[in-house]
């Protein structure tokens, strides 16, 4: 089953129970912090996760049902990045298959392209 992308944007109206939704139908895995691709954790207003092809996952931050802000956070330190206008929810299992074909770091970007030419896919 070909399961689609989601798109996130920055102060748009994404609920995090509907980005939670789309990410289980994606294939990830809830955990008490995430550490590496197919991951997400939500802990009160905050969701993060880390969709495969992406070197660092993506921290949401929310007020309501409305996205207060995103950015790329480092996964040992915890420590929020740089500000994201949008990310998007990639598949998992499709991408878990590419990325684990990675031998070397040069290899990300022929994935992430792959990965870019599936993301539009719909279920």
């Amino acid at each position: 089953m070909l399961r689609a992308a989601y798109e996130i944007t920055d102060g748009g109206n994404h609920p995090p129970e509907e980005v939670e939704d789309a990410l289980i139908r994606c294939g990830y895995v809830r955990c008490d912090q995430v550490e590496g691709p197919g991951q997400y954790a939500r802990r009160g207003g905050t969701l993060d996760f880390f969709s495969p092809g992406e070197l660092e996952p993506v921290r949401v931050e929310y007020w309501g049902d409305d996205i207060d802000s995103m950015a790329r956070f480092d996964v040992q330190s915890q420590r929020r990045g740089d500000s994201l206008d949008r990310c998007r929810i990639l598949p998992f299992d499709v991408g878990s298959r590419l990325c684990s074909e990675i031998d070397h770091p040069e290899d990300l970007a022929v994935v992430s392209e792959k990965l870019k030419q599936i993301e539009h896919r719909t279920v």
